[in-house]
């Protein structure tokens, strides 16, 4: 019998670090994205719509060099910059 190390994750990735469920969020983006651009009579505006939601969340899921993506980068960012404001704010850890 073949163990599995726990750090190892069980992911089927379609490209390297691109699985399922970020193919599944880029397809709600291109939803909601058509939904938005229905409302709109301007074709330019249609496809800016329908086009930008789901660049955005490509952009966010695609995995950096670094096997980090962007948007855990970002919400990285965001928790270490409040813990500093806190940090400054009660003068050491609260």
């Amino acid at each position: 019998m073949y163990l599995i190390p726990k750090k190892i994750k069980n992911k089927s990735d379609i490209f390297l670090g691109f699985g399922f469920t970020e193919v599944i969020i880029i397809l709600i983006c291109f939803l909601v994205g058509l939904c938005l651009s229905s409302l709109v009579t301007s074709q330019n505006i249609k496809l800016f719509l329908f086009a930008i939601l789901p660049m955005i969340a490509f952009i966010l899921l695609f995995p950096l060099p670094n096997n980090v993506t962007f948007g855990n980068t970002i919400k990285k960012f965001l928790i270490f910059s409040i813990k500093q404001k806190n940090f400054k704010k009660y003068g050491g850890i609260n």
